[in-house]
């Protein structure tokens, strides 16, 4: 067997060198019919051309020798054509090696007839055969057969005139030692060509393959963060409810710990994510004008209560007139936040760190300014690459994963602008974002063009780091939720009859969780896939598909599909819960943001008052989804 199994092995092999060869002798016999069309040109210029001495030197040839120059050229003008056109290798070198010969003859035809000429046709032969190899890539054996064929013409030449002496024995010298140079040149021309093809082969077939794991590492992301988010929302959400019905207490403490390293490990996944797709290329901004000084300023106001808990003085400021700037404000708050969040990282009690915007005409400017203990030159532009971290001790011990400053600064060039770094150790750091005026610089392949409504969310850094007693995110979302305690409002349709609402999600506990949720105030049905989702879909029609994008068999997308393409469905709104793929079909709720998780506190709050509306006025466009499930965003 294991003979066998070397034997497989070396016939594969064998295989793909053979395979490669010809790939490579295709390459160059195309190549070489190129290169002879452009030679046939200056040969045809120059041997008609040489006519004009034929007449003057020779008038009781000249005649002759235009023919034998018009006919020649001709021949080689076709086979130039026939080896550019043949479809096959085999026929291009033929044709190639047939135009040699021509060219061969027509100059050795003339020897005879003019004997006091007759080293200046052999040089010819002799130049063609040595220069061959510059312009003719082709295997050994045609080159050795062309090369012999020359020879032949020569000796035959020379054989029909009264040659002896010096110049015979330098003829076929010369003849000899063309043979040998072309054979040699051939030889060494041919492995080269051969070795650089392989080589390229081969780094074409590397960069293939590390496209491919890169393919599949973006895609390993998109699935990990559904796997991800799943039991990150199952801890999430009831951990929100707990906070919200108690008082202060231990246990609350504990709840908000765990909150709050539940809600880092989300935002990392963000980050990773983020990262992934600007790396594929994916990632858009959706731009509009922004406010750089509302952004800094909230920026600034979401690290406050860390920056107080730490015992760090936190400033803001802003000079100059306000020119009109775009971008996208979600990504931007990103960017400070990543700011804000890294010198709040690296400042010590008793610091300080500054905000500063300016504004001129070419754009504003932001500034993060700490007294930390600076970085090294060396380091300071390695800090923005994926993952790097620096050796300092004191870096170590404040932790991270080193994905921050690298995706703030992707994210900046994504917008045509900057992110750099000033800094001495033992003085500080300073890093500067510089975002260009006007909207003309944007690359039109970076803007989002689907009209989707995104919220301008808070801080995605602060309540993670924060060692204070909570954020005021996570006591503005707290609140909300408090204020959610009461009854929900049944939603009622025609006839008094409460809407039906079919959840389709493959995680059991999550289906459960938004089940126990929504029932509350519609009448629930659960199914696994949507293969059952589709069968209970025909035993009860539902007024609300919500559905899970990625779930074995039938998938959510393709569950969308076949209600949209169903012409008794098409009316029932569905929407997917997820936005891991740009293919999720065209519907969306203009009254609510696009976001990625479910929470319960998004479901009977007035978030859904526009969604209630639409359910009581039926009929409902089929591209009008009236309800999006919300999880804490980024």
């Amino acid at each position: 067997m294991q003979g066998e199994g070397l034997t497989s092995g070396a016939w594969a092999t064998s295989d793909s060198n053979v395979t490669a060869t010809a790939s490579f002798q295709a390459d160059a016999a195309h190549r070489s019919a190129r290169a002879t069309i452009l030679v046939t040109l200056v040969c045809g210029v120059l041997l008609l051309g040489w006519s004009v001495g034929d007449f003057d030197f020779f008038p009781e040839h000249a005649l002759r020798f235009l023919l034998y120059r018009v006919v020649a050229t001709t021949l080689c003008g076709l086979l130039a054509a026939l080896a550019w056109y043949a479809q096959t290798t085999h026929l291009k070198y033929a044709a190639i090696w047939l135009w040699f010969v021509v060219w061969g003859a027509v100059n050795a035809v003339m020897i005879p007839s003019t004997p006091e000429y007759m080293m200046a046709h052999i040089l010819v032969l002799v130049i063609s055969q040595i220069a061959s190899p510059a312009f003719i890539v082709w295997p050994w054996t045609w080159g050795v057969t062309k090369s012999l064929a020359l020879l032949v013409i020569g000796e035959v030449a020379l054989s029909q005139g009264d040659f002896d002496g010096y110049n015979a024995f330098a003829a076929h010298a010369y003849l000899l030692t063309g043979v040998a140079f072309s054979a040699l040149g051939t030889r060494v021309r041919y492995r080269a060509e051969f070795v650089q093809y392989q080589t390229q082969a081969q780094l074409a077939e590397a960069l293939h393959r590390a496209r491919e794991v890169d393919r599949l590492k973006n895609e390993f992301f998109a699935n990990i963060s559904h796997e991800l988010r799943t039991p990150l929302t199952l801890i999430l959400s009831p951990v929100d409810a707990l906070l919200s019905k108690l008082g202060p207490s231990a246990e609350r403490d504990a709840l908000k710990v765990v909150r709050r390293n539940a809600t880092r490990l989300l935002r990392m996944i963000d980050d990773l994510l983020d990262l992934a797709r600007l790396e594929a290329g994916g990632l858009r901004l959706r731009v509009m004008q922004v406010d750089m000084d509302q952004l800094a300023k909230r920026a600034a106001g979401n690290a406050a209560p860390a920056a107080k808990a730490k015992g760090i003085e936190l400033a803001f400021s802003s000079e100059g007139e306000p020119v009109e700037l775009f971008g996208d404000p979600h990504r931007i708050e990103i960017i400070l936040a990543n700011l804000v969040g890294n010198a709040m990282k690296f400042t010590p009690p008793g610091g300080r760190i500054e905000v500063s915007v300016f504004h001129n005409s070419a754009g504003a400017s932001v500034e993060v300014s700490d007294t930390g203990p600076g970085i090294a030159k060396d380091e300071q532009q390695r800090i923005f690459d994926r993952f790097h971290q620096t050796e300092t001790s004191e870096r170590r011990r404040a932790g991270g994963v080193g994905i921050g400053l690298a995706l703030a600064r992707e994210l900046a060039q994504l917008h045509s602008g900057s992110l750099t770094v000033n800094s001495e150790l033992g003085q500080g750091s300073t890093f500067t974002l510089f975002l260009q005026s006007g909207k003309e610089h944007f690359h039109t392949q970076t803007i989002e063009r689907r009209q989707v409504q995104v919220d301008v969310h808070p801080s995605r850094r602060f309540e993670d780091r924060s060692t204070a007693d909570h954020t005021r995110p996570m006591e503005d979302a707290t609140a909300e939720i408090r204020q959610s305690e009461r009854a929900p409002e049944r939603v009622l349709l025609d006839r008094g009859r409460v809407p039906r609402v079919l959840v389709a999600e493959d995680e059991d506990d999550l289906r459960g969780f938004i089940v126990g949720v929504l029932s509350e105030s519609y009448h629930v049905d659960a199914a696994k896939d949507g293969a059952e989702a589709l069968e209970l879909i025909k035993e009860d029609r539902p007024d609300l598909v919500l559905t899970d994008v990625m779930m074995p068999g039938t998938s959510g997308l393709d569950l969308c599909r076949v209600i949209k393409g169903n012409p008794s469905l098409r009316q029932i709104p569905a929407r997917p819960r997820s936005r891991a793929t740009k293919r999720a079909l065209t519907i969306s709720c203009p009254s609510l943001s696009t976001r990625r998780s479910f929470s319960p506190a998004s479901v009977p709050t007035s978030r859904c008052a526009a969604c209630r509306s639409s359910l009581l006025t039926r009929p409902v466009s089929p591209r009008r989804a009236l309800w999006q499930p919300a999880l804490p965003t980024r």
